[in-house]
């Protein structure tokens, strides 16, 4: 269902329906695992999506059944849930991931600063780019300066919020 590189080893590694990852050298070499987390023969999976951390060289593991992503060890050890998007409120579809294949996929940046997640939601009349990052978000500080009503419409002004970039919504 999807490849990716591991950066460390120089493999390609291939994700396949059943859950099974295969790593595969320049030699022709190989070896296959199912990650911790699909050992379980009796718990229903759907694998999506794969990608490594070049930081880490874990494999991230993107599940649509269990609408998770989780990252193990580049020999399937160490399972850990990193991202989880469970759909608690049903009336609200546009949060669902829907991250089956194709089209579905992730990957890091290369220094590993952010993951990218694409998934084949059609809510909003198309796919969606997903952007997940660990650093520190600081919104600037700023100051509504006036506000003046005439008829139905209120027009605001605020001071200056650096390069940030605001939506004023009703």
């Amino acid at each position: 269902v999807a490849m990716t590189t591991l950066a460390a080893s120089g493999e390609i590694v291939t994700l396949n329906q059943d859950g099974r990852v295969t790593a595969v050298n320049a030699s022709g070499g190989y070896r296959a695992f199912w990650p911790l987390a699909y050992q379980d023969y009796y718990v229903a999976i759907n694998p999506a999506c794969i990608t490594s951390d070049p930081t880490t060289g874990r494999l991230w593991i993107g599940d649509q059944l269990w609408r998770q992503i989780f990252s193990c060890a580049p020999d399937g050890s160490d399972c850990q849930i990193e991202l989880s998007f469970p759909l608690a409120n049903t009336n609200r579809t546009d949060q669902q991931l829907q991250m089956h294949s194709p089209g579905g996929g992730i990957a890091f940046s290369p220094d590993g600063s952010f993951l990218a997640m694409s998934d084949n939601s059609t809510i909003n009349s198309g796919g969606r780019l997903l952007i997940f990052h660990n650093q520190q978000i600081v919104v600037p500080n700023f100051a509504i300066t006036s506000v003046s009503a005439s008829g139905q419409q209120i027009q605001l002004a605020w001071a200056s919020a650096g390069a940030a970039t605001y939506n004023v919504q009703q």
